[in-house]
């Protein structure tokens, strides 16, 4: 009886893991982002993003925060809105974002061409014009498979 009450547990955790992770496809953006470098900073080093339109009606996703890449648990979550979307002439595939928060924040995301890297500028007046790496709140990800 206990081994079969631990194989319907294991059976779930790889359920859930494998939702939190993957994510909808239909989205880029949806899936585990992480920049190692900002492990011993104030960044979080992970950020696990899914398609959960049920938490608000408005809402495209949640996004889930870790400080380090390696944690189990997040630091937190918020839920978004995708504003806009739309292909660049590169084949990079851009977000204009609103997270659903305290504070009133815009975000521009870029996605590489190839799906592997994610760019992020805020700022907290109106949706960035362009992405600068040099900008107080430039973070940038890397997809994690």
């Amino acid at each position: 009886m206990k081994a079969r009450i631990f194989m319907y547990l294991c059976m779930i955790f790889v359920v859930v893991t494998a939702l939190i992770a993957g994510g909808d496809k239909e989205e880029e953006l949806y899936g585990t982002w992480v920049n190692f470098d900002y492990n011993a900073s104030a960044e979080n080093a992970k950020r696990i993003i899914i398609s959960d339109p049920g938490i608000r009606d408005e809402a495209n996703g949640t996004i889930f925060f870790y400080t380090r890449e390696y944690d189990e648990q997040p630091e937190g979550g918020i839920t978004f809105r995708i504003e806009e979307k739309w292909k660049g002439d590169e084949g990079n595939i851009w977000y204009k974002i609103e997270p659903f928060g305290m504070m009133v924040k815009y975000e521009l995301w870029k996605i590489s061409n190839s799906g592997d890297t994610l760019e992020i500028a805020s700022t907290r007046q109106n949706y960035p014009d362009e992405i600068d790496p040099n900008h107080v709140n430039y973070r940038i990800y890397y997809r994690q498979e």
